[in-house]
């Protein structure tokens, strides 16, 4: 079997991976909750987890084993929110051949980590008919411009959906941002450091005024089984951008897809890792990194070490709702709830000891 891989980038694979045998990667694994819901890791942070997953887009292309070299590990392991925390990633720094899984997949929960300084994207559900797989996908913008045009911003549908305003890490931050993509039968989420900033339904009204003033608008076979029956593809690939450079680094890539013959496991909305009704407020709850209080006015938020970066609320839909950014160094702050309809949200809360979620019921 031959591998698209040069010899020089396997020999630097296999030192690097020599030199950090005894550390333990701490990012790139599933959560227990993960592990129960039935997620599968496309990078383990060895080189062939991920080799063994892609291979370079070719039209009608029917090789499963060649992988542009420029794919390789990254050994480097900076996170500003983590420091000393050992990890690996996948990374490109130059334009080179996208690439594709080579599974197709039907309904899909895709999460990741990335950072990226250029002009990428994930484009899905796509067949191969077409000289490229965004001929027949749909791309989640991955663009470290924030000045570029809404609809093609980090998190957008490229060219069809602007995403809503949203939390966003820059590449010269150092920092990660999470990456969620959504699909189930005709319906798409796309999310951003937890927020969901894009939902479509295919071939609904809105998509279609939306694709007749994007420059898909006159291609035949753009998310449509045959020229222009306007029928989405409802198993097919995914995969990664990279053919106008920019330096992409991927870590954290899980999937969890209903494509063989499994239960109904897909499922939108926000992800909700809390356990049992810690998060309800009715007194003062103490959490692991923060702490909740409700006052007449809102709720209280205090960061247990350090201090509050963010606090977000959302609804169980995972639209958002509240959104406050305290200046440096406060530990806490005040949400305030007057006017927000009653029930329960999401509370996302970010410190400067890391990301905690809970629940929080408005009164």
């Amino acid at each position: 079997m031959k591998i698209g891989f040069h010899k020089s980038t396997l020999l630097a694979l296999v030192v690097a991976s020599a030199a950090c045998a005894a550390l333990k990667d701490s990012i790139n694994t599933l959560t227990r909750y993960e592990q129960a819901q039935g997620f599968k890791l496309l990078f383990d942070s060895t080189a062939n987890s991920y080799r063994n997953n892609f291979v370079n887009y070719a039209q009608n292309g029917t090789t499963t084993t060649t992988l542009n070299a420029g794919w390789t590990m990254d050994t480097t392991f900076t996170d500003p929110d983590r420091p000393g925390v050992f990890f690996r990633s996948i990374k490109t720094t130059a334009a080179i051949t996208d690439n594709r899984t080579k599974s197709m997949f039907k309904d899909i929960d895709l999460r990741m980590e990335y950072r990226n300084n250029g002009n990428e994207g994930i484009v899905y559900r796509f067949d191969l008919s077409q000289g490229n797989n965004w001929g027949t996908g749909i791309e989640f913008g991955i663009d470290d411009n924030l000045n570029q045009r809404g609809w093609i911003t980090a998190g957008a549908a490229y060219e069809v959906y602007a995403p809503i305003p949203q939390p966003y890490q820059a590449f010269n931050t150092g920092k990660w941002n999470t990456l969620r993509l959504v699909i189930k039968a005709d319906s798409v989420e796309h999310w951003l450091n937890g927020i969901r900033v894009v939902a479509f339904k295919y071939w609904s009204q809105s998509f279609r005024d939306s694709v007749a003033k994007s420059k898909w608008a006159t291609s035949a076979r753009f998310c449509q089984t045959a020229n222009n029956n306007k029928t989405y593809i409802p198993l097919g690939y995914w995969g990664f951008q990279a053919d106008h450079g920019g330096a992409w680094q991927i870590r954290k890539l899980r999937i969890l897809h209903d494509s063989d013959g499994t239960p109904s496991r897909v499922k939108f909305g926000p992800v909700d890792t809390t356990t049992g009704i810690s998060g309800i407020l009715n007194e003062k709850r103490r959490q692991t990194g923060y702490n909740i209080e409700r006052v007449s006015h809102g709720l209280r938020v205090s960061a247990s070490e350090g201090f509050l970066r963010s606090v977000d609320m959302l609804d169980l839909g995972g639209r958002l709702m509240k959104h406050v950014r305290p200046a440096a160094g406060i530990p806490q702050w005040i949400l305030e709830t007057n006017g927000m309809r009653k029930g329960m949200y999401i509370l996302r809360i970010e410190t400067s000891s890391g990301i905690y979620q809970g629940k929080a019921l408005v009164q």
